[in-house]
């Protein structure tokens, strides 16, 4: 098995967990339990599948097991910052688990410090962590400076449509 295969894996799993099919977005997780266990090596971009590996849990009752998947995401996480390691999401990962977990102080302390990124921004508007974040005052007014961005980049390509720059 290969990183490819699991991040097409993991993108299925979390179309299934959008759509509520947390069955079968459990029946994914497992699988890819089952190619860790068979060597494949969990690294920076692999190992934050277990903070959504939980929320299934949860949805599916299995709380107890899922509080343990949280822990072991946040410590992960936790340890690729102090460390310094980065990958496309840290903040963003740290802050949806402190919000689902009910520590809303903590993810907004971890959103305050997210980098901007179109692929986050989108993402945060379906994001079952985030659903209670969105359109709060405080969430908002993080998030300013990141819509204005996106603003000023539909903007640009508006721009490049009427000079008949673009399809």
């Amino acid at each position: 098995e290969n990183s490819t295969s699991f991040n097409v894996l993991d993108n299925w799993i979390f179309a299934n967990d959008l759509a509520g099919n947390y069955t079968k977005a459990e029946q994914g997780y497992n699988r890819m339990l089952e190619m860790i266990k068979n060597g494949f090596n969990e690294d920076i971009e692999t190992h934050t599948f277990r903070h959504r590996y939980a929320h299934i849990l949860w949805k599916n009752g299995k709380k107890e097991e899922a509080r343990i998947q949280f822990a072991m995401a946040l410590q992960k996480l936790e340890a690729d910052v102090k460390n310094g390691t980065r990958h496309s999401g840290q903040e963003y990962d740290l802050a949806g688990i402190y919000n689902f977990l009910g520590d809303k102080e903590k993810a907004f302390e971890w959103l305050e410090k997210m980098p901007f990124g179109t692929y986050i921004y989108k993402l945060a508007k379906v994001d079952p962590l985030y659903k209670d974040l969105i359109g709060t005052p405080r969430y908002e007014k993080i998030m300013a400076p990141h819509h204005e961005k996106i603003k000023k980049m539909q903007m640009a390509i508006r721009a490049l449509e009427s000079k008949g720059n673009l399809i």
